[in-house]
């Protein structure tokens, strides 16, 4: 029987393999991002990062002593690094605006302002004459505050799973919720390609459509050890999931598109506990 790996069960203050795999899929995205020729590893990292995250945050839940003491947690961990940067970049955005600063400094730049320190980004994603040589109008100044949208809903949701998953089991109520988060994503998918509506593949990849990331990250955590004993067959079984997946049309609401988080979620947890070298990528 293969033995657990160090820290896997306890609560180290911090986790150099997890920052490792973090390190590699924030890699992905930026190089995703830059075009590069036959890569496409942009959305692959940000769905490691919501394994990731499912996986952590149930972790922190069970183990605060409080649900104040949990909120906390969870405030510190996002709130200050989120302001600094939203107010960064609304008062930077001066120097790469087109326009002069009496009118940069104006409605709009005050509703980016309010609206993206209120984790509502949508409503006004851009900063007044930035980025106006985007090939997409209205881009966002910072693409990424989407998901901090979508995390923030998943902490808020968190301590009812927990609470949920202590009475009725964690495979119960995980699986369900994983169900309920492919028939949101795979419904409002399948209006957007029957409708050519693009609207309805941004509601597909809110808070419920990514349950199907965050959950069986979840599950991973609370089944760490018996994950754990399989040592590598887990990097393979995930390996092999994932080949299995990209059989389907990765981009449609085929049966492969819910069989990878599960197929990821093998490979995260493997990369992250088992494969022991990334603890020293970070």
């Amino acid at each position: 029987m293969a033995s657990l790996p160090q820290g896997l069960l306890t609560h180290p203050a911090y986790r150099p393999d997890i920052d490792g795999l973090r390190a590699i899929a924030v890699g992905g995205v930026l190089l995703c991002h830059y075009r590069v020729p036959h890569l496409a590893g942009g959305f692959a990292g940000v769905d490691v990062f919501f394994v990731i995250s499912g996986h952590l945050i149930f972790m922190s839940c069970e183990r605060s002593h409080s649900l104040a003491d949990y909120a906390v947690r969870r405030a510190r961990r996002i709130v200050p690094a989120y302001v600094v940067v939203v107010v960064a970049c609304a008062l930077l955005g001066v120097l790469l605006s087109t326009l002069p600063p009496g009118d940069y400094f104006g409605t709009t730049w005050l509703r980016y302002l309010v609206a993206n320190l209120t984790f509502l980004n949508f409503i006004q994603p851009a900063l007044p004459g930035v980025f106006t040589d985007n090939p997409y109008p209205g881009a966002p100044v910072n693409g990424a505050l989407w998901t901090i949208k979508v995390e923030l809903m998943f902490y808020l949701v968190v301590p009812a799973l927990v609470a949920l998953c202590r009475r009725y089991g964690h495979h119960r109520v995980l699986g369900l919720g994983f169900v309920m988060g492919c028939l949101w994503w795979g419904g409002f998918m399948a209006l957007a390609w029957h409708t050519g509506r693009g609207g309805f593949a941004e509601v597909a990849k809110q808070m419920p459509g990514q349950l199907m990331f965050f959950l069986p990250g979840a599950w991973a955590w609370y089944e760490r050890e018996r994950l754990a004993r399989w040592g590598h067959r887990v990097g393979v079984a995930g390996a092999l999931l994932l080949l299995l997946a990209y059989q389907w049309d990765q981009t449609r609401p085929t049966p492969g598109v819910f069989l990878y988080p599960l197929a990821l979620t093998l490979c995260v947890f493997w990369a992250a506990h088992i494969l022991r070298p990334l603890g020293d990528a970070a």
